[in-house]
This record gives C-alpha cells, structure tokens and sequence, in this order.
C-alpha cells in the first residue's frame, strides 16, 4: 500500500505542479506530501499538522479536508496491525 500512497502522491503533487508555477504553489505541495506520509505511517498528530497547514496556504483544498475527516474517523477505533494507510470510500 505504501506504494500505492507514494504514486498518488506524485501523481497528485506533479499534476498541480503543472498547472500552478512551482513557486506558488511549493509550500502547500510540501505540507500536504507530509501530511499524507504521516497518515500512512498512523502519525495522526502530524498528518493533522500538516493537513491543517496545507488548508492554511490553500483554504479549498479537498484532499486535505478529506483526510482531516478520515483521521477524525481512524481516531475512534483500533486499526489492523497491518493497516498502511487504506481508506474506505463511503460516499462518492
């Protein structure tokens, strides 16, 4: 799975990179890479941080509030020793 996280995050983080000059937009890609890496290493303190400080340089960001929202759910129960970071989708 932790090659599943790190391809979408690539792929997440190059996409914008063309869309938005590097220097813009640098910063929140950071936090946000962080932020995920933390989440599939179960850091939920610092995967929070790092959402958090993504949605303070980008206060739209989907992603972002999307896995703010899975941590608020993952805190409430115990997770699989082999959990690397899935998520379920229970809405589209």
């Amino acid at each position: 799975m932790a090659g599943c996280i790190a391809l979408l995050t690539h792929y997440l983080l190059w996409k914008h990179r063309v869309w938005f000059p590097a220097g813009e937009t640098l910063a929140w890609r950071e936090a946000f890479a962080t932020a995920l890496e933390g989440f599939a290493k179960r850091n939920f303190d610092a995967a929070e941080a790092g959402f958090k400080r993504t949605l303070e340089l980008r206060p739209k960001d989907g992603p972002a509030n999307f896995y703010l929202k899975q941590i608020a759910d993952l805190r409430t129960h115990a997770l699989p020793e082999n959990w690397g970071g899935e998520v379920s989708l229970k809405e589209k």
